[in-house]
């Protein structure tokens, strides 16, 4: 836009003759009423001079006159047909700008040449703008610092300007930062508010070291001038400190000056202040519509800010959809950091379908610009060989890059691969100089890598355990439960710090607490020691067994040594016979302990035997130890039923061999001894007896292949299979084992959130407790904030919190159930809906926990039983197979009720008990060892089914 005050450049110098003398002194001094009397009838009568002084008074809308620049231009071509240098100039722009007359870059291209070629300063300027640009004739980088050298050598400001901007980028010249602050200088020394910025500029951007202070003095003037650049310079100069004390109220206040002009820039970073509440109090909603406003102004970093605050939800509710659109208009402007978030939502399927290859490419585009985050994601996909054929010693040479752009992960990853030798030459040290990097960098992966290097002595450094300790704990503040656990191992053994077992059982629990096996064994063995903390076989033998859910052997060997210490002494004369034995008047502190059955001499023909007891009187946390035949067994058996009831149902484990067995029992409250009592059984096959249906079994199968929201490439093989057929082997047990049995499956589209909704409460309201409830549930699951979900058939993943059928309400079906219980949970067997197999497989074990606890936080009838069996547990993952064509967890299932006979007793009849034996040995068996289901028995066995 043109300004007046530049075109106040009109010498009358050479105007000699008198009666121009007045038309001169007035325009000279700004007196534009007096110029316009004095010069008009010169202008008439044909002065070239005073024609141009009209046409400037016209143009500008000074002296009187008003605005009109088709007044303006007709006398400055009054001027020009005289060879006025000045009206060439203001033509020229007129016709640029398309003020008073037709638009046109060319005639205004040849009016400045014009002038250019008389020597005119301006002229020369503005035709070298045009050379430089490339508007209408061809580019010319040293024609514009041709001209541009003439304009400033005549002292014009914004040829100084101009050619500091060409030396400051290497444009027709070499590149030279001095010579441009020299050019900057001479221009913003005339008060030049754009070379002021640039001087400021230069000084904070250009130099090293930059010279804040010199950058603010210039800054701030060029900002007194109300040039918007550093109005908003100034701002970010105030809000960082920079050449000046912080001040976040001054910045805030330079920014609202910048943003009053429009500024896109100062929207943005006043955005920023508001996200992260930096000297204004944190106000998301505020922070949205400020970058709002900057992405509609087209400012560069505007769309990435929006696209961040949808993507994490702040100040909105969450949206992948937005967030795509916006780092995508990011990303369309090559800013690496929205192509590397273009990348995680292709990989993932946020916001737009799931898409490997796309994901890749914004990898591959990031990347190229170096960005850290995009070549450590690039590794990953070398590493995990997805879409991509797996190569180590590519995704070595990522993480190298990555960590070299200072990114301590990408260091921490490299260093395990020159440790194990993937991808590059085995090599301690490197492996050490790496993890050092990260450590430094503040990576907990790095730093407790770097304290397994010392705590071992690799890599051509000494064991030092001092160092170990101290970087563990750098790591332990982090959270990394892994660090956690080492240095609790390092205060429990004193190494590299004093010797405190109580230290380490905290340290332990914290890790334990948020489910690492390996601590929980610790925290198990700490409380069966009683080192470190008071000793307490019940916590012992808690912690020990959610170690051994996750496949502990280090806690299952402990626990069962607990159990075996935990056994009182036996009767050296139980291999003699005995008749039932009660204490006639017990003391007031006992209890009688009567065996209702089996009876004494009983044959008993199983490798089980159930004991119905009863005591004399309601006792609270009561506990039962057992020996059989001298020899403690393998469970430290506890009462099933309500809290203090009298009757008790115990499972008991019988050798195989034994003809003769003979069984104590020691009922205890704490450590306290109340009653015991003793019993001899035969063990001796027995003929098949025919089995009484009882009962009615209700079936809830839902399986689903295909879904609504899901991409067809995460649809499934055998969910709907293995659901139909295990419902068709159920059925057949209609007048056998059940009285009825009642399906209530939903395959696919049928299985949609509400129609599973329905059902379970359909199925809660009929189920009595003599009848029985078999859930089964296939399919796919995630998890999210530590819930796990079943995607029904219409859940959106985008909306999973509110479109998934979520742990809580599979918990209250489950709790509600007043019927004995089979819940069959198969629906992580593909992986989660994000493809990401094995390692990134939703945990299972999380919801079986949340099933147990639930239900038995609710009162259910005494006899009622219920169980879980979970086709995987912890990180292991579900596998089918196309021979099979059924998943393994389902094929084993499906062999069980198809007549296998080692999960039969002697009267052919499948119990529960045998049931998840079975399929707790089978399943690994199947799959050599990489699937181990979770299951979760009660101490009570029922019969299920019978497979003749």
């Amino acid at each position: 836009m043109r300004k007046l005050l530049l075109c106040i450049t009109l010498s009358l110098a050479g105007w000699a003759a008198a009666n121009t003398q007045k038309c001169d002194d007035a325009f000279a001094s700004s007196d534009f009423v007096t110029a316009y009397k004095e010069c008009l009838p010169l202008a008439r009568q044909g002065d070239g001079y005073a024609q141009a002084i009209i046409g400037y008074l016209y143009d500008f809308g000074v002296g009187g006159l008003p605005q009109d620049y088709t007044q303006a231009a007709t006398w400055y071509q009054l001027a020009v047909q005289q060879n006025v240098a000045l009206a060439f100039n203001n033509l020229g722009e007129l016709y640029q700008y398309g003020l008073g007359v037709p638009q046109s870059d060319q005639k205004a291209f040849e009016l400045f040449q014009k002038s250019s070629a008389q020597g005119n300063r301006k002229g020369q300027y503005l035709t070298g703008t045009f050379y430089e640009l490339g508007k209408v004739t061809q580019r010319n980088y040293n024609k514009a610092v041709e001209l541009y050298q003439k304009s400033a050598n005549q002292g014009y400001p914004q040829a100084q300007n101009a050619l500091g901007y060409m030396y400051e980028n290497g444009y027709g010249v070499k590149r030279d930062v001095q010579q441009a602050l020299n050019w900057y200088r001479k221009a913003a020394d005339q008060g030049h508010a754009p070379a002021q910025y640039n001087v400021g500029y230069v000084y904070s951007y250009l130099l090293d070291p930059p010279n804040y202070p010199e950058a603010f003095k210039w800054i701030q003037k060029a900002a007194a001038q109300g040039q918007v650049d550093a109005l908003v310079e100034l701002g970010y100069m105030y809000q960082n400190g920079l050449g000046v004390t912080q001040d976040a109220r001054q910045a805030i206040q330079w920014y609202n000056l910048a943003i009053d002009k429009d500024n896109a820039r100062a929207y943005n970073n006043l955005g920023l202040m508001y996200r992260d509440g930096e000297g204004v109090q944190q106000d998301h909603k505020q922070a949205l519509q400020l970058f709002q406003k900057a992405t509609d102004l087209g400012s560069f970093y505007g769309p990435y800010n929006l696209a961040y605050m949808y993507y994490y939800g702040l100040g909105t509710a969450q949206d992948y959809s937005k967030a795509f659109q916006y780092f995508g208009q990011a990303a369309a402007k090559n800013y690496d950091e929205a192509q590397n978030y273009m990348g995680i939502l292709y990989q993932f399927g946020r916001g737009v379908k799931q898409d490997h290859a796309q994901a890749i490419g914004w990898y591959q585009k990031a990347a190229d610009q170096n960005n850290k985050y995009a070549l450590y994601n690039l590794a990953f996909y070398y590493v995990s060989g997805t879409v991509v054929k797996q190569d180590y010693a590519k995704a070595a040479e990522y993480y190298r890059r990555s960590a070299e752009a200072g990114y301590g992960a990408a260091a921490a990853e490299l260093g395990i691969m020159y440790l194990n030798g993937e991808g590059v030459p085995q090599d301690d040290k490197k492996a050490l100089a790496l993890f050092q990097q990260a450590a430094e960098a503040g990576d907990p992966k790095g730093q407790n890598n770097l304290g397994y290097m010392y705590d071992a002595g690799l890599g051509g450094i000494k064991q030092d355990y001092q160092k170990a300790a101290y970087w563990y704990e750098q790591a332990a503040n982090q959270n990394y439960l892994l660090s956690i656990s080492n240095l609790g191992l390092m205060y429990e053994n004193g190494s590299g710090v004093p010797e405190d077992p109580s230290k380490a059982f905290d340290l332990y629990m914290k890790a334990a607490e948020q489910d690492d096996a390996w601590s929980q064994y610790r925290v198990g063995y700490l409380y069966f020691k009683g080192k470190g903390v008071t000793k307490d076989l019940k916590k012992a033998e808690e912690w020990l067994r959610k170690a051994v859910a996750q496949g502990s052997k280090e806690a299952q060997s402990t626990l069962d040594l607990l159990l075996v210490d935990a056994a009182p002494p036996s009767n050296p004369n139980t291999n003699t016979p005995n008749t039932t034995v009660t204490t006639s008047t017990p003391p007031a502190n006992q209890i009688q302990l009567e065996i209702l059955d089996p009876k004494p001499g009983a044959v008993v023909a199983e490798n089980w035997v159930f004991l119905k007891v009863r005591t004399s009187k309601p006792v609270p946390n009561l506990e039962f130890r057992i020996t059989v035949n001298g020899k403690p067994i393998g469970t430290n058996s506890r009462a099933i039923g309500i809290t203090a009831a009298t009757d008790y149902e115990l499972a008991v484990p019988l050798d195989a061999d034994a003809k003769t067995v003979n069984i104590e029992i020691l009922a205890y409250q704490g450590g306290t001894l109340l009653g015991q009592n003793k019993l001899t059984v035969a063990h001796g096959k027995d003929n098949k007896n025919q089995f009484t249906p009882q009962g009615n079994l209700y079936i809830l199968a839902v399986g689903i292949d295909e879904y609504k929201y899901v991409s067809k490439d995460r649809f499934l093989k055998y969910s709907v299979k293995d659901a139909t057929d295990i419902v068709g082997e159920l059925k057949k047990q209609q007048g056998i084992v059940y009285n009825n049995v009642y399906d209530f499956s939903l395959f696919n589209s049928q299985a949609t959130w509400e129609n599973i909704q329905a059902a379970m409460i359909r199925v809660q309201k009929l189920a009595k407790p003599e009848d029985t409830v078999i859930a089964f549930f296939s399919g796919h699951g995630e998890q999210m904030d530590g819930r796990y979900y079943v995607i029904t058939y219409d859940t959106d993943p985008q909306y999973l919190r509110r479109t998934g059928l979520m742990q809580d309400e599979l918990t209250e079906f489950y709790a509600g159930l007043q019927a004995n219980t089979i819940v069959i949970l198969d629906t992580c067997r593909a992986g989660g809906i994000n493809g990401v197999r094995a390692i990134s497989n939703p945990k299972m074990d999380g919801l079986v926990r949340a099933l147990e606890t639930t239900s038995n936080a609710n009162p259910t009838p005494p006899n009622v039983k219920k169980v879980i069996f979970a086709a995987t547990g912890g990180d292991s993952y579900a596998y089918e197979d196309t021979s099979w064509g059924n998943g393994a967890f389902t094929k084993a299932f499906l062999e069980a009720l198809r007549g296998e006979k080692t999960v039969q007793n002697s009267q052919g009849l499948i119990s529960i008990l045998r049931l998840g034996a079975y399929l707790g040995e089978r399943v690994p068996q199947l799959t050599g060892g990489k699937q181990i289901p979770n299951i979760q028995l009660s101490s009570s066995d029922w019969v299920i089914a019978d497979p003749e």
